[in-house]
């Protein structure tokens, strides 16, 4: 049976987020960039024009930082979900997504081929964890890096 949750212990880890084609003679090229982390409700308690509950609906920002890595990053936060307005938590429908965004900006449209337009950032890693289960993301490509992302939730 699930458990309200309140607070849920958030860990993020990221290590080595560095561009692959600037690395050269064993030297590491700092990384800036913008970390958030999404608290989610994977059946969500907001309903769809069909009367449908929507799916991963953001409820809340636990962490949105600009930040810059040498070499690792480590940050663990608490994020109350009473605190926050969702008493009703429970641990069976709540899950963080961390996403760690690139400091360059790319310029789109929300409208292609140029009607509003924003400046996008790229997302470099993102790993999502529920209650007990860790979440990773690895890749290859033009970045090595892995992100580590760990959710906790307490039933007192």
């Amino acid at each position: 049976m699930p458990r309200k949750i309140m607070p849920l212990a958030v860990l993020l880890f990221i290590l080595g987020l560095l561009p692959t084609s600037i690395l050269s003679n064993n030297s590491r090229t700092d990384y800036e960039g913008r970390l958030i982390v999404y608290i989610i409700e994977p059946t969500s308690r907001w309903d769809n024009s069909d009367s449908d509950p929507f799916d991963f609906a953001v409820i809340d920002f636990g962490y949105d930082e600009d930040l810059y890595i040498s070499e690792s990053f480590s940050e663990t936060f608490d994020w109350d979900g009473t605190a926050a307005g969702f008493d009703d938590i429970t641990s069976d429908n709540i899950m963080v997504i961390a996403a760690l965004f690139n400091a360059e900006g790319h310029p789109a449209y929300a409208y292609p081929p140029s009607s509003n337009p924003f400046t996008a950032h790229y997302v470099d890693a993102a790993a999502a964890a529920t209650p007990g289960n860790p979440g990773s993301n690895e890749t290859t490509g033009e970045f090595t890096h892995n992100v580590f992302v760990e959710e906790a939730a307490a039933t007192w």
